[in-house]
């Protein structure tokens, strides 16, 4: 029988989609700059889609923007599930299907290399679903993204990334379900100059339910940045010194 990343590339699948950068998103190339980074857009084309996808329970359309060989964490409580393949992706976003996220910071970096590929750090409050224990807590998520192209994925040549690594951690509950406001796209998103992504979140504290397949004690994960209240990200794109959008 085929193993997982064999069966990512079976023709009875579907096929791989990309997160596309839409065009508007996309830096121009100038003089100083003429291969400007795509980390900054990237993240955004990412939370866009990926946060909206769990809300709405698009679990399977979500799935299909892995890589063959894409790696897939969530730490809550104190067990940490680490799955591969696309149906255990598909199966481990499906566990917070229904969930709200308030996305509060994101910082965007360049992965090592001239691939063009991303890291993305990202932090914020969720709402889980009633399933999966119906209570707002702080999260943070660190996700690679690279290339479409480099996993043969269709795409826009230079705008478009498939997942390769997806870790979200997801600490206790701060307060009773009371809801929360609906993600606002309009977050500000910092870009480091610095090469290499840290180490993915792989970690979670005291908590009842979870996704399945949880196993293992949790690594110590990166905090989050713990951001104030629950109205709304500021507004704008934050960039450290010397780097073009």
């Amino acid at each position: 029988a085929p193993d997982a990343t064999t069966a990512e590339v079976n023709n009875d699948l579907p096929p791989m989609k990309s997160i596309v950068v839409p065009l508007a998103d996309r830096p121009t190339p100038n003089v100083l700059e003429p291969n400007p980074s795509m980390s900054v857009p990237g993240a955004k084309a990412f939370i866009d889609l990926y946060y909206p996808c769990i809300t709405n329970g698009k679990a399977e359309e979500l799935a299909l923007r892995y890589s063959p060989k894409a790696q897939k964490s969530v730490s809550i409580g104190g067990a940490h599930s680490v799955v591969k393949g696309r149906d255990d992706i598909k199966r481990q976003i499906a566990s917070l299907v229904g969930s709200q996220f308030a996305v509060k910071s994101v910082v965007a970096q360049d992965l090592p290399g001239d691939d063009g590929g991303a890291f993305v750090l990202i932090s914020g409050m969720v709402q889980t679903s009633p399933a999966a224990g119906g209570s707002i807590s702080p999260f943070a998520h660190s996700v690679s993204l690279v290339p479409a192209a480099s996993v043969g994925c269709s795409g826009a040549p230079g705008a478009s990334f498939v997942i390769h690594n997806d870790a979200m951690m997801i600490t206790p509950p701060m307060q009773s379900f009371v809801g929360i406001p609906p993600q606002n796209t309009g977050i500000g998103i910092e870009q480091q100059q610095q090469q290499g992504p840290p180490p993915g979140l792989a970690s979670g504290f005291g908590g009842d339910a979870m996704p399945p397949g949880m196993n293992g004690p949790p690594q110590q994960p990166l905090p989050p940045q713990g951001p104030p209240g629950l109205n709304g990200p500021p507004p704008g794109i934050r960039q450290a010194p010397g780097r073009g959008i």
